[in-house]
């Protein structure tokens, strides 16, 4: 348990202190090995077990919203067929379609924008967005989102929003936002806690070393 989990704490503290600088972090790992000196091994093995799985845990999450932005940015299209007053279809980039505009959506293509449903009838995966893993039948005047993918047969869609304003272009903020923003309490929790930490050790050498003076190790 020291070797596994302690030893990648341990080496990290290390470049901490060298740089002067102590977190809770480094009062972990400390208090670990010195359980270990003091004869307290077992209480000090489990803080670095308790002390790694809460690591892992973070990253884990932090990992599983980075993955879940990079599958969004990758599923989003950047260009529509959009039709114009002929109803000839031609290719723009969805940044620049106009609330209103006519959109056709082939079979096994992304919805780029939201809309509703003109012509066409279809089979809709909502998976990416919504994690619901049964298509949706859409047929004209159903509505129908940005992100999510036309199966069957093609679409003719005309748009209720633009791109600033679509589900998968909020769901990519949302995520990114989620991810820049700590809760309060956390931001508070890392603004002191290199004092805490800090002031922890210091007590803890003094009266270790003060104790004994009085009579009371």
């Amino acid at each position: 348990v020291y070797f596994l989990a302690g030893m990648p704490s341990l080496i990290k503290t290390i470049e901490l202190l060298s740089k002067l600088k102590v977190n809770i972090s480094a009062l972990m790992t400390l208090s670990a090995f010195l359980s270990f000196l003091i004869d307290s091994k077992l209480e000090g093995g489990l803080l670095l077990v308790l002390f790694s799985t809460s690591g892992s845990l973070e990253q884990a999450v932090l990992d599983k919203a980075k993955g879940a932005l990079q599958k969004l940015n990758k599923i989003s299209p950047s260009r529509a067929l959009v039709l114009n007053a002929q109803g000839i279809p031609f290719e723009k980039s969805i940044k620049d379609i106009p609330v209103g505009s006519q959109i056709l959506v082939q079979s096994g293509e992304i919805i780029p924008l939201d809309g509703i449903v003109e012509e066409g009838t279809s089979s809709v995966s909502l998976a990416q967005i919504t994690g619901e893993s049964e298509p949706v039948k859409k047929k004209p005047k159903d509505a129908v989102i940005s992100g999510s993918k036309n199966y069957d047969g093609y679409l003719l869609i005309r748009t209720t929003k633009a791109y600033s304003n679509s589900t998968i272009t909020k769901l990519i903020d949302l995520i990114t936002q989620a991810q820049e923003r700590r809760p309060k309490l956390q931001k508070t929790f890392n603004k002191y806690s290199e004092r805490y930490a800090q002031s922890v050790i210091f007590l803890s050498f003094f009266f270790s070393l003060a104790l004994p003076l009085f009579g009371l190790s």
